[in-house]
């Protein structure tokens, strides 16, 4: 279980690392909307992907310790829990290119403020 485990988040960090256009060269928490809507769309894929992973290991975990997921968690899975990644992808999209001038803010902030909390309410 525990090689299973460790195996999951090697893949979910590989999925992160790869999911930055190469010109941008900046951690995933530095990704900004004018990276996104540099990034091809495989690239915003793998990177919901890799989010999606993250949310779904944390959930598991709080399962496993009997412990209530985090908000942040909770807050994904309300806003997106039956949406695929294409869509989440076109909601990005489309937010930002309906802000142009929030192009340097970063997508984890776009999707908090935006998308989950406004979901929770």
């Amino acid at each position: 279980m525990v090689a299973r485990f460790t195996k999951v988040v090697f893949a979910a960090a590989l999925v992160c690392a790869l999911c930055l256009p190469a010109a941008a060269a900046q951690s995933t928490a530095d990704l900004t909307g004018k990276h996104w809507l540099q990034s091809s769309q495989n690239e915003k894929l793998a990177f919901l992907y890799g989010a999606s992973n993250i949310i779904a290991i944390e959930q598991l975990i709080a399962q496993k310790q009997g412990t209530k997921a985090s908000p942040f968690v909770t807050a994904w899975i309300t806003a997106f829990g039956d949406t695929n990644w294409t869509d989440i992808q076109k909601k990005v999209d489309a937010w930002y290119a309906a802000h142009p001038d929030q192009a340097n803010r970063e997508v984890f902030d776009v999707l908090w403020y935006e998308f989950m909390v406004p979901a929770g309410k």
